[in-house]
C-alpha cells in the first residue's frame, strides 16, 4: 500500500487505440465524451499507421521516441500489443473505441482509490479470453478466487505508471512471457497479456461491476432485450457501454444508444454495412438461436471457423 492520498482517482488524459477502420467508432466515442461534459485531451495510439486526421481535441500520441512501439513494429507484433504504451503513462484512462460514455469519467472515477488499477466489466463471469495456457498458472497462484481479478482490457484507469519502458521491453521478451505478450496472432491478443502484466504487479483491482460498488454491467451483451430507457433509469446505471463482440449484428435494443450519435449519412452507411454482414451469414438464420449466437462470437474471434448443429 502506498502512502498516497486515497481520496479518489484523478486522470488527466484519455487514451484509445485506433486506425482508419475505427475512425467512425472514435468519432462516436469523442461525441459521447464531450456530451457528458468531459474536456480531457484524447491521445490516440496508432493501430498500425497514422492513416486519418484525428477529431478536434484529439492527437496522435507522441511515439517518435518510443522504443516499445518501435520494437513491436520491428518484430511485426500484432498492432493490439501497442496498447502496452498506456501502461507507461500516469493519470491515464484507456478506452476501446467501441464504447460510449454515459457519465463524466473524472466524476465517477473519484469513487476509486488512487492506488488501484480500475476496471469496470463482467469479464470475471465469462473470463475465457483473459488468460493463456502460460498465464493461467500464475493467475491461479494468486487466489482460489482468481477469476474475480480478471478484466476486459477495453477499459482501465490508474494514476501511477505500471511499468518503465525498459522493464516492459525486457519482460515481454522473456521465454515465459513471449508467446502470450508478444507472439499471438489470433484472438484473444492483448487481453491475456494485459491481464498478466497488470496482475503480476500486485496492484489492487477495483472493479465497478463487483460489490460493493454495484454498478450495472458496462457490457452491451449483458443487456439482452432490455430497453435503453430501463438501462439509463436504473440508479446503478453504468458509466459507459462497451459494444464488444458482434452485438451490432445481433441487433440488441441497447444498440440504439450507440447509433443515436451517428449523423443521418453515417446512419445510412452504418445500416448498409450491417446488412452486408448479416447477408454474409444468412445461411445461419434457420439454425437454433444458441448456435447462431455462438457462431457470431466464434466469427468475431476467428472467421475461419463455425459451429454446425448435429443433424
Amino acid at each position: 500500500m502506498s502512502g498516497k492520498n486515497l481520496s479518489g482517482m484523478r486522470i488527466d488524459k484519455i487514451l484509445l487505440l485506433a486506425n482508419k477502420k475505427a475512425e467512425l467508432h472514435l468519432q462516436v466515442f469523442v461525441r459521447s465524451l464531450r456530451k457528458v461534459g468531459c474536456e480531457l485531451p484524447v491521445w490516440i495510439i496508432p493501430f498500425g499507421e497514422k492513416d486519418f486526421e484525428p477529431p478536434a481535441g484529439c492527437r496522435w500520441i507522441d511515439d517518435e521516441n518510443s522504443k516499445l512501439l518501435a520494437f513491436l513494429r520491428e518484430r511485426s507484433a500484432h498492432p493490439l500489443y501497442s496498447k502496452y504504451i498506456a501502461l507507461l503513462q500516469s493519470n491515464c484512462c484507456y478506452f476501446d473505441t467501441d464504447i460510449i460514455l454515459l457519465k463524466e469519467p473524472q466524476e465517477w472515477l473519484k469513487a476509486a482509490p488512487s492506488d488501484a488499477f480500475v476496471v469496470a466489466d463482467t469479464e470475471w463471469a465469462k473470463n475465457r479470453w483473459t488468460f493463456s495456457d502460460d498465464s493461467l498458472r500464475f493467475l491461479a497462484s494468486l487466489s482460489s478466487c482468481w477469476p474475480l481479478l480478471t478484466f476486459n482490457s477495453g477499459f482501465f484507469a490508474f494514476e501511477d505508471p505500471l511499468y518503465e519502458e525498459e522493464e516492459l521491453l525486457s519482460l515481454i521478451q522473456e521465454p515465459e512471457f513471449r508467446s502470450t505478450c508478444l507472439e499471438r496472432k489470433l484472438s484473444p491478443i492483448d487481453q491475456p497479456a494485459i491481464n498478466w502484466l497488470v496482475l503480476r504487479k500486485q496492484r489492487r483491482i477495483f472493479n465497478f461491476n463487483l460489490p460493493p460498488q454495484g454498478m450495472e454491467s458496462t457490457m452491451a451483451v449483458d443487456y439482452g432485450t432490455r430497453q435503453p430507457k430501463a438501462v439509463l433509469s436504473n440508479p446503478a446505471a453504468p458509466a459507459f457501454i462497451h459494444y464488444a463482440g458482434p452485438v451490432f449484428e445481433v441487433g440488441l435494443p441497447v444498440n440504439e444508444l450507440y447509433v443515436s450519435y451517428l449523423t443521418n449519412g453515417e446512419r445510412r452507411r452504418w445500416d448498409a454495412e450491417l446488412e452486408r454482414r448479416r447477408q454474409s451469414t444468412r445461411w445461419l438464420v434457420k439454425w437454433p438461436l444458441f448456435i447462431r449466437m455462438l457462431n457470431h462470437l466464434i466469427r468475431y474471434t476467428d472467421s475461419r471457423f463455425h459451429v454446425q448443429p448435429k443433424l
